[in-house]
């Protein structure tokens, strides 16, 4: 597969869409809402607020792995592969 090379203007676009899925979280998980679903219903046998929390914790890991999968990838950040990595003594990466 062709190596595609990012501008930084790309890997700064990486890296907003990465901080909206933990801010989307934090949202979701504030008392405020949390305390809508604080009720005497039940989703098969499990309380509402169980099930909100467990969605929205489903919810988050899917989003992190559908962003992982959708943005492109940036390469490593030192700038430097893994095989260049691996084939150098301790004191040339130092």
């Amino acid at each position: 597969m062709p190596e595609r090379h990012l501008g930084r203007r790309d890997r700064e676009k990486r890296e907003d869409l990465a901080i909206i899925i933990p801010a989307f979280g934090a949202v979701l998980l504030m008392p405020l809402l949390i305390n809508l679903f604080v009720i005497r219903e039940r989703i098969f046998g499990v309380p509402l607020e169980v099930a909100y929390l467990f969605g929205v914790w489903l919810l988050l890991v899917g989003g992190a792995v559908g962003l992982v999968f959708w943005l492109p990838d940036t390469g490593s950040t030192a700038g430097s592969t893994e095989e260049e990595v691996g084939s150098k003594t301790p004191s040339e990466l130092a």
